[in-house]
């Protein structure tokens, strides 16, 4: 899944007492950057933290990718795993890693929020 050389780090944050795993892997030259899984860890909990039980863990991988103009964006891939079932993936590339970060964040808590909109309508249709 990973082909890049990463350095892992596992968080936990507390969810309404529940624990939600962020498993993170950043690349080698990234690696470096402590405040960058301190960043992770944030704006994942400020993101997720309303859905509380419904995300049971999220994987982080922040790499650097060659662009095509010769210059170094950075990629922030994000896989969810929802209660009961239930996975979401979304990627972002920027030129800086806490904007990655950022914007990853965001459209994983709206892709969330839809997927769990679209799994209460589907209960919710009641044949004739």
């Amino acid at each position: 899944m990973f082909q890049h050389p990463v350095h892992s780090g596992n968080y936990r944050i507390s969810l309404l007492a529940r624990q939600m795993m962020i498993h993170i892997h950043l690349s080698s030259g990234l690696a470096e950057k402590a405040i960058l899984r301190e960043m992770i860890h944030r704006r994942l909990g400020f993101a997720l933290s309303r859905f509380g039980e419904k995300v049971r863990e999220v994987a982080v991988e922040l790499f650097e990718e060659e662009a095509l103009n010769g210059s170094a964006d950075i990629r922030c891939k994000l896989i969810a795993h929802l209660e009961p079932h239930g996975v979401l993936s979304i990627e972002q590339s920027d030129t800086e890693p806490e904007m990655a970060i950022e914007f990853a964040s965001i459209r994983l808590g709206r892709a969330i929020q839809r997927e769990l909109e679209r799994q209460r309508q589907s209960r919710s249709v009641t044949f004739p």
